[in-house]
Protein backbone atom coordinates (compact mmCIF):
# COMPACT_ATOMS: atom_id res chain seq x y z
CA UNK A 1 0.00 0.00 0.00
CA UNK A 2 1.28 3.44 -0.94
CA UNK A 3 2.01 5.98 1.83
CA UNK A 4 0.56 8.68 -0.45
CA UNK A 5 -3.06 9.71 -0.91
CA UNK A 6 -4.65 8.70 -4.24
CA UNK A 7 -4.47 12.24 -5.65
CA UNK A 8 -0.67 12.14 -5.24
CA UNK A 9 -0.51 9.10 -7.51
CA UNK A 10 -2.21 10.78 -10.47
CA UNK A 11 0.01 12.04 -13.31
CA UNK A 12 -0.29 15.72 -14.14
CA UNK A 13 -0.73 16.53 -17.83
CA UNK A 14 1.55 19.05 -19.48
CA UNK A 15 -1.30 21.51 -19.83
CA UNK A 16 -2.22 21.15 -16.14
CA UNK A 17 1.44 21.50 -15.19
CA UNK A 18 1.56 24.82 -17.05
CA UNK A 19 -1.15 26.17 -14.75
CA UNK A 20 1.02 25.49 -11.68
CA UNK A 21 3.25 28.53 -12.44
CA UNK A 22 6.54 26.86 -11.54
CA UNK A 23 8.63 29.65 -13.01
CA UNK A 24 11.92 28.34 -11.54
CA UNK A 25 11.46 24.97 -13.22
CA UNK A 26 11.44 23.40 -16.69
CA UNK A 27 9.86 20.22 -17.99
CA UNK A 28 12.53 18.09 -19.68
CA UNK A 29 12.22 14.45 -20.69
CA UNK A 30 9.33 13.75 -18.33
CA UNK A 31 10.96 15.44 -15.32
CA UNK A 32 10.83 18.76 -13.51
CA UNK A 33 14.30 20.29 -13.69
CA UNK A 34 15.69 23.26 -11.83
CA UNK A 35 19.06 24.99 -11.70
CA UNK A 36 19.96 27.28 -8.83
CA UNK A 37 23.06 29.48 -9.03
CA UNK A 38 24.76 29.61 -5.64
CA UNK A 39 26.94 32.43 -4.34
CA UNK A 40 29.45 29.94 -2.91
CA UNK A 41 30.11 26.23 -2.66
CA UNK A 42 29.06 26.40 1.01
CA UNK A 43 25.71 27.91 -0.02
CA UNK A 44 25.26 25.09 -2.53
CA UNK A 45 26.02 22.55 0.16
CA UNK A 46 23.52 24.23 2.50
CA UNK A 47 20.90 24.11 -0.26
CA UNK A 48 21.52 20.39 -0.80
CA UNK A 49 21.36 19.67 2.95
CA UNK A 50 18.10 21.54 3.43
CA UNK A 51 16.66 20.08 0.24
CA UNK A 52 17.55 16.61 1.53
CA UNK A 53 15.77 17.28 4.83
CA UNK A 54 12.66 18.40 2.94
CA UNK A 55 12.85 15.37 0.67
CA UNK A 56 12.95 13.06 3.69
CA UNK A 57 9.95 14.79 5.27
CA UNK A 58 8.11 14.52 1.96
CA UNK A 59 9.16 10.92 1.32
CA UNK A 60 10.05 12.10 -2.18
CA UNK A 61 13.65 12.14 -3.33
CA UNK A 62 14.89 14.12 -6.35
CA UNK A 63 18.18 13.66 -8.15
CA UNK A 64 20.57 16.40 -7.03
CA UNK A 65 23.86 17.50 -8.60
CA UNK A 66 26.04 19.88 -6.58
CA UNK A 67 28.62 21.79 -8.62
CA UNK A 68 30.75 24.80 -7.92
CA UNK A 69 28.42 27.69 -8.73
CA UNK A 70 25.13 25.83 -9.02
CA UNK A 71 22.87 22.99 -7.93
CA UNK A 72 20.78 21.04 -10.45
CA UNK A 73 17.64 19.20 -9.37
CA UNK A 74 15.62 16.70 -11.41
CA UNK A 75 12.52 14.86 -10.29
CA UNK A 76 9.45 12.92 -11.15
CA UNK A 77 7.36 10.42 -9.25
CA UNK A 78 9.18 7.19 -10.03
CA UNK A 79 6.32 5.00 -8.84
CA UNK A 80 3.97 6.43 -11.50
CA UNK A 81 6.69 7.45 -14.00
CA UNK A 82 5.25 10.93 -14.32
CA UNK A 83 5.01 14.35 -12.71
CA UNK A 84 2.52 14.41 -9.81
CA UNK A 85 1.44 16.87 -7.15
CA UNK A 86 4.28 15.51 -4.99
CA UNK A 87 6.74 16.93 -7.52
CA UNK A 88 4.92 20.25 -7.69
CA UNK A 89 4.92 20.63 -3.90
CA UNK A 90 8.58 19.66 -3.60
CA UNK A 91 9.57 21.99 -6.45
CA UNK A 92 7.88 24.90 -4.69
CA UNK A 93 9.56 24.02 -1.39
CA UNK A 94 12.97 23.77 -3.08
CA UNK A 95 12.49 27.20 -4.67
CA UNK A 96 11.81 28.68 -1.23
CA UNK A 97 14.81 26.88 0.30
CA UNK A 98 17.04 28.07 -2.55
CA UNK A 99 16.02 31.69 -2.06
CA UNK A 100 16.71 31.32 1.65
CA UNK A 101 20.36 30.38 1.04
CA UNK A 102 20.84 33.14 -1.53
CA UNK A 103 20.60 30.90 -4.58
CA UNK A 104 19.04 32.28 -7.76
CA UNK A 105 16.89 30.18 -10.07
CA UNK A 106 18.29 29.94 -13.59
CA UNK A 107 15.60 28.13 -15.57
CA UNK A 108 17.02 29.38 -18.88
CA UNK A 109 20.21 27.40 -18.16
CA UNK A 110 18.37 24.07 -18.06
CA UNK A 111 18.50 23.61 -21.82
CA UNK A 112 17.34 25.23 -25.01
CA UNK A 113 15.05 22.34 -25.93
CA UNK A 114 13.26 22.32 -22.59
CA UNK A 115 9.85 23.82 -21.98
CA UNK A 116 8.69 25.95 -19.12
CA UNK A 117 6.84 24.11 -16.40
CA UNK A 118 4.60 27.00 -15.62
Amino acid sequence: MSPFPPEDLQPISRSDLATEHLDDWRFVDGQLCGRFATPSYAAGLALVAQLGEQAERSQHHPDVDLRYGHVDVRMNSHDVRAITQRDVRLARAISVIAAGVGAIAEPAEIGETSETAG
